[in-house]
């Protein structure tokens, strides 16, 4: 059973009707964490505190609650400069954490709405996607809404004996990100400089796409159909489950299981995860390895948010970068391995991003043209 957020905020702030209040009692019952969570937003709501008056008592309970939530060799103590910024950080985090985890896929926002996002079909052609509309009409197999993004239509399978699979492919350029709902119903969320290639039509006995970058999948449900989710390093098996991948050339190749159970094979090592569990390729030794997820920050850019809890400048910096489009220069390279604990909004500017970095760190900036250099205060 799937719930807004707002439902349940209106219920642990006492506005919500009856009919609310059963809702989320029933989903709540649906499972243990789902009960924690609503003791967790309700004593939130209850202290009634804006972030910007938080006490340094309420900031220490805080992230005491968070830092439970953390593996321990993640855990780090962070110097702020500023009391107030680094309050208002730990506050975001807590609220992103409840936000990141049960509230609905969000809309495009109208700020930043998908610019350069391609989608090529099986013939050859290319057609832009147009966002400034309701609809876009002309291209064949699909509708394309402001909201939804693109839906490819069903089509039946001529011959049913068809060995040729024709490949549609859905690029997304730094700085946007956009949805996709399959014909089977799978849907799709690609981050800021990732591709997608699917079938025209799928097989009878298999679905199978290939990506590159960072893509969110809701897999509909097919025992008969399995999915399979090719990267280059490693396939994901599934039936029907959500999970994320994250395969941008520069990184580990890593599976995280948000729901249901995947398959993970690479050669002949596989292993099938559990939900809650994260899956990476040791890009020196090939190898698999499975952790527990940090559900927050590996969910956080399909919700519109940037968490990053004790990450490196660099790696921060790169993902930024994927977002905002820009080149940056390090002045000193012993900055890239400082570590930090950001909280933010992706419909921020660039430069609010980077002030807040800032505030928490020893690095400033300046911005010449579309190249960042970054230097030690």
């Amino acid at each position: 059973m799937d719930i807004e957020w707002k439902k349940i905020k209106r219920v642990v702030t006492g506005n919500a009707s009856e009919q609310e209040k059963n809702d989320v009692e029933v989903w709540k019952k649906e499972d243990l964490r789902r009960e924690v969570f609503i003791k967790d937003a309700t004593s939130y709501y209850e202290k009634g505190f804006p972030i910007e008056d938080v006490s340094s008592k309420d900031v220490d309970k805080a992230w005491q609650r968070v830092r439970k939530r953390i593996p321990k060799q993640r855990r780090v103590v962070v110097y702020v400069k500023r009391w107030i910024a680094g309050a208002a950080v730990l506050a975001g985090v807590i609220l992103g954490i409840w936000l990141l985890l049960f509230k609905p896929e969000r809309e495009v926002s109208r700020e930043r709405m998908p610019l350069g996002v391609q989608l090529i079909l099986a013939d050859g052609t290319t057609h832009p996607i147009q966002t400034d509309q309701t609809v876009s009409e002309g291209i064949p197999g699909f509708e394309v809404n402001e909201q939804d993004g693109l839906k490819q239509l069903e089509k039946k399978q001529e011959s049913p004996e068809k060995q040729e699979i024709a490949y549609n492919e859905i690029i997304v350029p730094r700085g946007a990100d956009y949805q996709l709902t399959l014909a089977d119903g799978t849907r799709v969320m690609l981050n800021s400089d990732s591709r997608i290639r699917f079938p025209d039509e799928f097989q009878a006995n298999e679905r199978r796409v290939y990506i590159q970058g960072e893509v969110y999948f809701k897999v509909a449900h097919d025992e008969d159909c399995p999915f399979f989710v090719e990267t280059g390093v490693m396939t994901v098996r599934v039936l029907g489950t959500e999970f994320n991948v994250k395969a941008y050339a520069e990184n580990e190749v890593m599976t995280t299981l948000v729901s249901g159970r995947v398959m993970v094979k690479r050669g002949l090592d596989s292993l099938t995860l559990a939900p809650g569990e994260q899956c990476e390729v040791d890009k020196q030794t090939g190898l698999l390895t499975v952790k527990e997820a940090d559900l927050v920050t590996t969910l956080a850019w399909k919700n519109g948010e940037f968490v990053f809890k004790n990450v490196t400048l660099e790696n921060m910096i790169n993902e930024l970068s994927r977002w905002y489009d820009m080149e940056v220069v390090y002045e000193s390279e012993a900055l890239k391995d400082d570590r930090y604990y950001i909280y933010v909004e992706r419909s921020k500017t660039l430069e609010e991003v980077l002030d807040k970095v800032t505030l928490t760190g020893n690095m400033k900036y300046r911005i010449d043209g579309k190249k960042v250099i970054i230097s030690r205060q």
